[in-house]
């Protein structure tokens, strides 16, 4: 076993029991782009109706609304929680992305209170549900071969095998 599986099993024995898989795909290096983004712009607003006030505003810049869309996520109350599913409603294309990530993290927040344990949200590139995450697998053969139906009814019968829930 190679060190870098070494390193991948012992996170997945290392997971809580509880945790979330984001359902929606997201584009490569938001996580990032969204865990590192400065919110100090949006200090000067401290109440959720402040913060929803500036979200709704038109004059309000783009960093200003991502600003707010991650204070109303970490904020973990119901009332923005509320804010923020309404605001997809009618956010621009280019928060789209933000306000699923800040929903499903302010879920999060609110679940691991109630529930008084930490819950985690994992993310894969093209999403899941509930505890399942989605695989994209790409095959490409070594030499050319047939593309005949027995051998596309072979592959197909071999992957679905393969992928039964254990």
């Amino acid at each position: 076993m190679t060190h870098n599986e070494e390193e991948y099993l012992e996170f997945l024995n290392n997971l809580p029991s509880n945790f979330r898989v984001m359902p929606h795909a997201l584009r490569v290096g938001l996580h990032e782009e969204y865990m590192q983004f400065d919110t100090s712009i949006a200090e000067h607003l401290e109440e959720i109706d402040e913060l929803t006030a500036a979200l709704y505003d038109v004059n309000s810049s783009i960093d200003l609304k991502k600003a707010i869309i991650i204070e109303l996520a970490h904020a973990g109350e119901v009332a923005a929680l509320q804010t923020l599913q309404a605001y997809t409603e009618t956010a621009p294309e280019e928060l789209q992305e933000w306000l699923q990530l800040a929903t499903h993290e302010c879920q999060m927040y609110l679940e691991s209170d109630l529930l008084d344990e930490n819950i985690v949200m994992i993310s894969g590139g093209i999403g899941g549900e509930g505890h399942r995450m989605r695989y994209f697998v790409a095959l490409i053969a070594q030499q050319t071969c047939s593309t005949s139906p027995d051998i596309t009814n072979l592959v197909r019968a071999e992957f679905e095998t393969i992928a039964q829930e254990k």
